[in-house]
């Protein structure tokens, strides 16, 4: 084989392998960026996950808060009345 061509199978060869070599890299590469995105979006769900929880937890809390409320204030207004009524029979007497 002459020397020109012997040359330029090298080259196609030493082209192809630092191709596939930079495909390689690049996939590598592309493969633990995918990782790293995979591990922070997964970090950030179990943090937005706890989140949520926390926050349903803190409306139940509140719906219980809001039902005793509820439950005082007519008690509080039955008072009111009661007392009223012996106020007008006090006064009457």
């Amino acid at each position: 084989m002459p020397t020109a061509v012997k040359a330029s199978v090298w080259c196609e060869v030493g082209i192809t392998q630092t191709m596939c070599f930079d495909a390689g890299n690049a996939e590598t590469q592309s493969e633990e960026k995918a990782n790293h995105i995979r591990v922070e979006y997964e970090k950030r769900l179990s943090a937005l996950q706890v989140e949520l929880r926390k926050l349903e937890a803190a409306k139940m809390e509140h719906l219980k808060l809001l039902r005793n409320q509820s439950h005082t204030e007519k008690q509080l207004k039955a008072y009111e009345q009661s007392l009223s009524e012996m106020k007008k029979l006090k006064v009457s007497y």
